[in-house]
């Protein structure tokens, strides 16, 4: 997901997996297993091209203030340490 939002591309996702996508500002988010919303959500961006291209750009925003290298690269240190047993 945030590879798309990095590439300013609006995102629909289901609830629950979507912890970046900001639900009408960045993406919209569905109820889990609701196919049909899911669906339903993806043409509205169609139909909406300019809307889609905002939030695709607030997407991109997200990323860039939140998920710095910085930041990734912190926290993949910090997995590695909780897996081999050094907090």
């Amino acid at each position: 997901m945030l590879n798309y939002m990095a590439a300013g591309l609006p995102v629909v996702a289901f609830c629950g997996a979507a912890e970046p996508v900001v639900d009408g500002v960045s993406g919209i988010l569905v109820k889990s297993s609701d196919c049909k919303g899911f669906a339903q959500a993806v043409v509205s961006l169609l139909k909406k091209p300019d809307l889609a291209r905002k939030m695709g750009q607030e997407g991109m925003r997200i990323v860039e203030r939140f998920y710095t290298w910085d930041e990734i690269s912190g926290d993949i240190e910090r997995i590695y340490y909780r897996l081999i047993g050094c907090n």
